[in-house]
């Protein structure tokens, strides 16, 4: 009957009703006698006679192609065939690669493996699909009937081999074998009925799943047995559950009605009502308001002031400022371990990463951040829960006008009461006091200040710079944040401040 041969149910029915042997010898037999049957025959002996000396992909190839397999699959199941065929052919080249490529094998392996071809489909032909309510997830189509729905899981749907879940006596999930009634154990009925119960439950779940296949109308049919419709059949559940929501439609010679449900398209505006409500509404004001001028963008990038008092050369700047990246990267990465394991795990990032220093040079970047970590006045900086290179944007005002900026904090501690910025300078020259740092930097961590207040008003934000060479943390007073922040003459700092590198 497949497309490769094209048998009728008459055909079939006059070959294999009544006879005594194989259907391959009736078929001989009947060959003979009428033409339809011979050549079935005679295409069948040429495929049997190449299938033991062609390779799986070669075989297949000559089938659907010379022999024009693959338009007898067109003709009866449209150009939809064309992927699968295809997809077919593949898996055939992909087991010659792998596997020695007999027929047989291929078969074998097909059959054990049962691949699964995903496709997208296409919803814009122009036809019926027939498919399973599996094959049916996640498509949807206009106008879905729900065929068969009155064949609810019973006892025919009892699987050969039950399951025991682990329980006190055993420790592992046990497999029994199901037998006849009368020598069912109480272990046999509690494993029947805990199979038939989720049979049950996926049972319901597909029909969530095919009744919302349907986009605009949806078409329940079923059939009526002997008994009736069986109360726990789709059929009956969506009758009981949903019969004031559909459109009962008697067929000729149905003892049941269809239930047909649609979906309620919107009603329209009526023109009328439509002009009342725009006149009754006018645009809101902003709608005809002047778009306000752009806001000057502050751009804050420095992490620490120009060195300062003598002249360095360009490659020790270099040397120093990455230095100065190392020993961040160790401060943002090393608090979220456990305090024994960061010694270990510093020096293996420095190896991994740091080639360009000798192992003294290491040793000494590792030293200077686990001290730094260890100081009890940074404490809070590295706590639990605090976090790591955090981005903040805002606006906010400099010297009297409204700017946008914004930069990264080096580090970010907030608790329920309060809020800790710090930011961490590797710079040599280390003040003594708050009012002594340069002012690239205390602009920076006061715009940080300023944008933390405004995301946490209801908390004391408290601000401090760590100067990693000594070490030493710097808090800096709100008094002379806000002071820096009122200065005119700092917004161009706030310009200039990516020029600064430690």
């Amino acid at each position: 009957k497949s497309p490769l041969i094209g048998l009728s149910e008459d055909d079939l029915f006059r070959l294999a009703h009544g006879r005594t042997g194989s259907l391959w010898a009736a078929l001989g037999s009947a060959a003979g006698d009428d033409p339809v049957l011979a050549a079935a025959q005679n295409r069948l002996a040429d495929w049997r006679r190449i299938a033991d000396t062609m390779p799986p992909y070669e075989f297949f190839a000559r089938v659907l192609g010379r022999d024009g397999g693959r338009r007898a699959f067109f003709a009866r199941l449209g150009r939809e065939a064309e992927e699968a065929l295809d997809e077919f052919l593949a898996l055939a080249l992909d087991f010659e690669r792998t596997a020695p490529a007999t027929l047989q094998r291929f078969l074998a392996w097909l059959g054990a493996t049962a691949p699964v071809i995903a496709r997208d489909q296409d919803r814009r032909r122009d036809e019926v699909r027939v498919m399973t309510v599996h094959g049916a997830k996640g498509l949807e189509a206009p106008i879905v009937f729900l065929a068969d729905t009155c064949s609810p899981p019973g006892p025919r749907n009892d699987p050969v081999v039950l399951k025991l879940a682990p329980s006190d006596d055993r420790a592992a999930e046990t497999i029994l074998w199901n037998t006849g009634k009368a020598d069912r154990t109480a272990l046999h009925e509690a494993a029947i009925a805990a199979a038939r119960k989720r049979d049950e439950e996926e049972y319901r779940r597909l029909l969530y799943v095919a009744m919302t296949r349907a986009g605009d109308r949806l078409t329940v049919c079923g059939h009526v047995g002997k008994t009736g419709v069986p109360e726990r059949s789709w059929y009956a559940l969506v009758r009981n559950g949903l019969e004031a929501r559909c459109t009962p439609k008697p067929f000729p010679g149905a003892d049941e009605p269809a239930l047909v449900f649609r979906t309620t398209p919107r009603r329209p505006v009526k023109p009328k009502a439509a002009a009342a409500a725009t006149a009754a509404e006018p645009p809101p004001p902003w709608l005809k308001a002047p778009v306000p001028a752009a806001m000057p963008e502050a751009r804050i990038t420095a992490t620490g002031p120009a060195p300062t008092g003598r002249d360095i050369s360009a490659p020790a700047r270099r040397r120093a400022a990455r230095r100065g990246e190392l020993i961040h990267r160790l401060l943002e990465s090393l608090p979220e371990l456990p305090e024994p394991a960061r010694a270990r795990a510093g020096a293996r990032y420095l190896v991994a990463v740091a080639g360009d220093f000798d192992d003294g040079e290491r040793a000494a970047v590792l030293e200077e951040a686990l001290r730094i970590m260890a100081e009890p006045a940074f404490a809070a900086a590295f706590a639990p829960g605090s976090r790591a290179e955090v981005d903040l944007y805002g606006s906010v005002e400099i010297g009297g006008r409204r700017v946008r900026a914004g930069g990264r904090v080096d580090r970010l501690a907030v608790t329920d009461t309060g809020v800790l910025v710090v930011d961490f300078k590797t710079s040599r020259r280390v003040p003594d006091t708050a009012a002594e740092a340069d002012r690239a930097s205390l602009l920076q961590l006061a715009i940080y200040y300023r944008l933390l207040g405004d995301l946490y008003p209801d908390r004391t934000i408290t601000a401090a710079l760590i100067f990693t060479a000594a070490p030493k943390l710097v808090p800096i007073p709100a008094a002379l944040l806000d002071a820096v922040l009122d200065d005119d003459g700092d917004e161009q700092a706030a310009l200039d401040a990516d020029r600064w590198r430690s």
